[in-house]
């Protein structure tokens, strides 16, 4: 059933409800308890234990249960407080009901339910880290009416193939699924999923198929409990191809036991043919008078309702057919009760010793030799399941593959999407600048019209005034003082208005300048502000940058997004632990500080040198220093002053060579130049007294050697290179 079929009829479930379940003549007592597991630690997870608890325990909420106690992923003790904490509330119970989901195993011929914390490494540890069935089926006996018990936990168990079997002389081996079990207590009912020894499908959907099954079956008002489990098998059948058919054990007295109480007066829908047909076959197959009596209680008119009559009275000739007409008397029902399934025979020798050999196996083709070889074997079902546990796991696989492309789609989808937003982006600011631009040209366009028409103006009155002084030479002689002083006046106002509207146009001019100029100066404290708090503005540059109106901050609020949303380098942190580990190799000698100065940058350079590596800009970030760390032994040359050498990992004072003795004849010349050999001796003791260390050529045929430093140059100069002889 889909999500939404599923929604629709549970809310179908809670509006009838409302008017039936309230009915005080209906005010049975009733509780349940739901768990569900499976966030297992020491097993694999089970998807739908969990999502099958919670749908169930909604149920008992719509259908008015006094008590709903709902626990998920529960350890061994949590587990045992749940059911200790629901038995002590059955004191004046009518009807309990436990639904557990999550996995279950049979050791020694005892069930056990398996707590998400358990570690069954040893068959012996089950008694202490699972719950037994019986435990539950106890805590049951405070019920008056009914007591039921549904497991949906019959899915292939992993501890069945890990955990180590102790030998005893009472051991009954330890089997997949549940084992069969007769409950002890009268009007008692213990559901299984599957049938005894055989496996439950977990299913690929929302819900296991005997979970869905339930919740669209087990809570219909007056549905007797035992036709609702019938209507149950028979939908697990469906769904699962005969592979599952679930199981009831235990037996109930006459008359009609729902979980849901039934309305005042029972209505049979109209579209519920399927169900009373379900019914029908049920009954059918028991072919007792109590259960046709019990199916007439159930649909007492109907098609099906008329054949039930026939049958009874094909049980009982002569005898009259039970009615339910107004004013006839109602039957009486026996008991109905779920046949105990016959032991199924075990497998041969032959057949024993091949799945053997294929039991571990994660190979499909091995169980479908298995299956066409001994088709009637009673292994051949659970090489069935193994069969379908494999191509489960293929699915499963495939969907997690499908998950991974079409998240590359999506990956894809909003890269592109990006793209596009920035291409549109892009666009909106060519148009804006198109915009100004236009809008700058028919300004411009615009003034130099007007000063054309002030020119032409200009021009027209000279040439009527020079027509007016060729017509009337001689009152021009006259006039012409007062025509020069109007012209006079007229020009100056023509200036003044020119220069009126030059002043306004540089005023306008001012204005935008002084408001872009303010606009910009807003910008720049912004950005300031933001590349202050660093990284942590990424998102504000973001914003600054897709709203700039100061053109001339752009390369600056882009450098700023750029760093800030760079990957860190040359942070303090970063260059004190290059400072250490250059230090450590030989290749630093200055001050462990955090400061990336020249020193430290000579000391990259030289280590990318010695590593044979390009020397770079000497930037330091979290991979250089990694590498660094990854280097065990010394990198750079020993770095030794003149007048030394290297000796071992040590600079030593190299030997003079000793003065030959003067001969005679030659003092005179010897003292002669002594003077000029003190000279020449002076600045290599200056320079050896300094230590004004300079790096000297390696040469290709003399090895060099490392000395450790340990502590800074105290001479302030960067170390060279010292060759040993």
């Amino acid at each position: 059933m889909s999500r939404v079929g599923l929604s629709a009829m549970v809310s179908a479930l809670a509006l009838f409800s409302a008017t039936i379940w309230a009915d005080p003549a209906f005010a049975e007592r009733r509780a349940a308890l739901v768990i569900g597991n499976s966030a297992y630690q020491n097993a694999p997870v089970l998807p739908n234990p969990a999502k099958d608890a919670k749908a169930i325990a909604a149920m008992f909420v719509k259908a008015g249960y006094d008590v709903v106690s709902a626990q998920y992923d529960v350890g061994n003790l949590d587990f045992k407080r749940a059911i200790r904490q629901f038995e002590d509330s059955l004191s004046d119970a009518d009807i309990a009901v436990i639904y557990y989901a999550g996995h279950g195993i049979e050791l020694h011929g005892t069930n056990y339910l398996v707590p998400v914390d358990a570690k069954l490494k040893s068959d012996r540890d089950a008694d202490d880290e699972a719950i037994t069935l019986e435990r539950l089926t106890q805590s049951l006996d405070g019920a008056k009416k009914l007591r039921v018990i549904i497991l949906d936990a019959c899915r292939d168990n992993p501890f069945v193939r890990t955990m180590k079997k102790e030998p005893t002389a009472t051991s009954r081996g330890i089997n997949p699924g549940l084992g069969a079990v007769e409950p002890s207590s009268t009007n008692t009912l213990i559901a299984y999923a599957a049938r005894a020894g055989s496996e439950a499908e977990d299913g690929d959907g929302d819900h296991s198929p005997f979970a869905l099954a339930l919740i669209n079956n087990l809570f219909l008002p007056g549905l007797d409990i035992r036709l609702a489990f019938g209507r149950v098998r028979d939908e697990v059948l469906k769904k699962t191809a005969n592979r599952q058919e679930p199981f009831v054990y235990g037996s109930l007295g006459a008359g009609t036991v729902a979980l849901v109480a039934a309305p005042a007066q029972p209505v049979v829908a109209t579209d519920d043919l399927q169900g009373v047909k379900s019914d029908y076959s049920l009954v059918e197959k028991i072919g007792t008078r109590g259960a046709w009596e019990v199916f007439l209680t159930q649909h007492p008119t109907g098609f099906y309702s008329d054949l039930a009559r026939q049958q009874i009275a094909k049980l009982n000739p002569g005898e009259a057919t039970p009615t339910t007409a107004k004013g006839s008397p109602q039957p009486t029902l026996a008991s109905l009760e779920t046949p105990t399934p016959p032991t199924p025979p075990g497998p041969s020798t032959e057949e024993q010793r091949a799945w053997d050999k294929i039991k571990d196996s994660s190979n499909e083709g091995d169980f479908l030799a298995f299956i066409k070889k001994y088709p009637t074997s009673v292994l051949a079902n659970v090489a069935q399941s193994h069969i379908d546990a494999i191509e489960r796991a293929a699915q499963d696989q495939a969907a997690k593959a499908q998950a991974a492309r079409d998240a590359a789609a999506e990956a894809q989808r909003q890269a592109d999407a990006k793209r596009k937003a920035d291409e549109a982006a892009r666009q909106n600011a060519e148009q804006q600048a198109a915009l100004a631009k236009a809008q700058a040209e028919a300004k411009a366009a615009e003034q130099a019209r007007q000063q054309a028409e002030r020119d032409a103006a200009l021009k027209r009155a000279e040439e009527d005034r020079q027509k007016q002084l060729s017509d009337a030479a001689a009152l021009a002689k006259a006039q012409a003082a007062t025509k020069a002083a109007e012209q006079a006046r007229q020009q100056a106002e023509r200036e003044a208005a020119l220069k009126r509207d030059q002043e306004a146009y540089q005023t306008a001019l001012a204005e935008a300048a002084r408001k872009q100029e303010a606009a910009c100066k807003d910008e720049q404290d912004r950005l300031t502000t933001l590349q202050a708090a660093g990284k942590t503005a990424a998102d504000d540059l973001k914003q600054l940058a897709q709203g700039l109106t100061c053109e001339r901050l752009r390369p600056l609020v882009t450098a700023a997004l750029d760093k800030a949303t760079a990957p860190d380098v040359n942070t303090p942190d970063q260059v004190r632990a290059a400072q250490q580990q250059l230090t450590r190799l030989g290749c630093f000698s200055g001050d462990v500080d955090g400061n990336l100065n020249d020193a430290t940058k000579a000391a990259v350079q030289r280590y990318q040198a010695a590593r044979g590596k390009t020397a770079g800009d000497g930037q330091i970030n979290d991979a250089l220093v990694s590498d660094l760390k990854s280097q065990t032994a010394r990198i750079c040359p020993l770095v030794c002053p003149t007048g030394k050498i290297a000796q071992g990992e040590q600079c030593v004072v190299a030997e003079q060579p000793k003065p030959a003795a003067p001969q005679k004849g030659q003092d005179d010349n010897s003292a002669k130049h002594t003077p000029a050999k003190q000279d020449e001796e002076k600045p290599s003791r200056k320079s050896a007294n300094q230590e004004d260390v300079r790096p000297a050529r390696p040469v290709p045929t003399v090895k060099q050697e490392a000395t450790t430093h340990t502590g800074g140059n105290t001479s302030g100069h960067a170390p060279g290179i010292g060759v040993g002889f």
